[in-house]
């Protein structure tokens, strides 16, 4: 007499777990490659030899060098998402409250700086790893405003509306079009030095504009840290 088929036992939660953090050492690993070979020439081999596989091990986890690319990217997503939680404490002037929220996007922008080079680059030459409906809404300029639109709207309902009945789409879309500037020069001066050090530099010209309060004089760049250390060494 045949014995009754078992069910196929689902994975325990030890073994969710540790599937889920081999995953996420895979894709970290293809971050690495992508930053150093770029989408054509990467290779699962490649990804498998940075995280310590051999190339069929990964097929185990994922499919192919684009799936672990759209994981990517969509954790890519998940992080920018989380920069905009928890807001700022509702007592703080609106300037100090914009700069926590550059001081969470920037720092994360400059821990993956590699990653955003090389996303940077595919850019430039027309190569994307996810088509624009399939990325993360938060990573689309669109999607992006309209998420940081909705931040600025909770941050300024808290004191009561938008400085002089400003629009917070607005503020969003002048914000977002100051720090963009920003982050592309730091891109394409080879990422050097902290991007957070234009937080003062980026908040001055969205409050003031190119042109100070005194006089109607244009107002000076703010030097970085290290501009600072260059004049002291002379």
């Amino acid at each position: 007499m045949n014995k009754p088929t078992q069910a196929r036992r689902a994975p325990s939660r030890r073994r969710e777990l540790a599937i889920a953090r081999t995953r996420a050492d895979i894709v970290t690993a293809a971050a690495r490659a992508l930053a150093r070979s770029g989408l054509q020439a990467m290779s699962m081999q490649e990804i498998a030899e940075d995280v310590g596989f051999t190339a069929p091990a990964l097929y185990a986890y994922f499919d192919s060098k684009e799936e672990i690319l759209r994981e990517l990217v969509r954790s890519l997503g998940r992080e920018l998402e989380e920069t905009f939680e928890p807001l700022p404490a509702a007592a703080l002037p609106l300037r100090e409250k914009l700069a926590q929220l550059l001081r969470r996007q920037l720092g994360w922008i400059d821990r993956r700086r590699d990653v955003f080079g090389a996303f940077f680059a595919m850019r430039m030459c027309g190569e994307q790893v996810m088509k624009p409906h399939e990325r993360p809404e938060a990573l689309g300029p669109l999607g992006y405003l309209g998420r940081l639109t909705r931040w600025v709207k909770r941050i300024t309902a808290a004191d009561g509306g938008a400085p002089g009945d400003a629009d917070p789409a607005e503020m969003a879309s002048v914000l977002m079009g100051i720090t963009h500037g920003a982050v592309l020069r730091w891109i394409d001066g080879g990422r050097q030095g902290d991007l957070a050090a234009e937080i003062d530099r980026i908040l001055d010209v969205f409050f003031h504009g190119f042109v100070g309060q005194r006089g109607g004089r244009m107002r000076r760049p703010t030097a970085s840290p290290a501009a600072h250390a260059r004049r002291r060494s002379v």
